[in-house]
């Protein structure tokens, strides 16, 4: 029973802390101009480099029909531009442009900036624990 009562505090406290990291993380990309969708679509193709549509979704776990209107807002507001394949024509890739490279640099640091304030109250040792803890949890599946 001990057992069972801690699963669910921790369940609960996974919940909470989930909430609070999302409501935060948002709330700072809002004050920025940003959803959460849109920064992590250009932190996608920051990491990764220019990527097909196709393959974003899936690295995200979103669907096609959502992506592709998040791309269309971000080539609009001209962070993203779309590059069409010289060997399959229906082949888009999309990529940063000058100024999608320039603010996904700004957001990373306000967002580095928030963990960095988020985590301040652990140690190393304990940010360590803490990452291979979750990494552990995450690979039980």
């Amino acid at each position: 029973m001990k057992r069972t009562k801690q699963l669910n505090q921790i369940a609960k406290a996974i919940r909470e802390f989930y909430k609070s990291l999302k409501n935060e993380f948002n709330a700072i990309l809002e004050s920025e101009g940003f959803t959460n969708g849109e920064f992590l679509l250009l932190k996608s193709i920051a990491l990764s480099g220019n990527k097909k549509i196709s393959e974003i979704a899936k690295e995200l776990c979103v669907t096609m029909p959502y992506l592709t209107s998040l791309a269309d807002k971000m080539v609009k507001k001209k962070y993203l531009e779309r590059i069409q394949s010289k060997e399959d024509r229906r082949i888009v890739i999309i990529r940063l442009t000058p100024k999608g490279i320039k603010i996904y640099s700004k957001l990373d640091a306000v967002v580095h900036k928030y963990l960095e304030k988020k985590f301040d109250k652990l140690t190393n040792q304990e940010l360590e624990t803490f990452e291979k803890l979750l990494q552990k949890v995450s690979n039980l599946t």
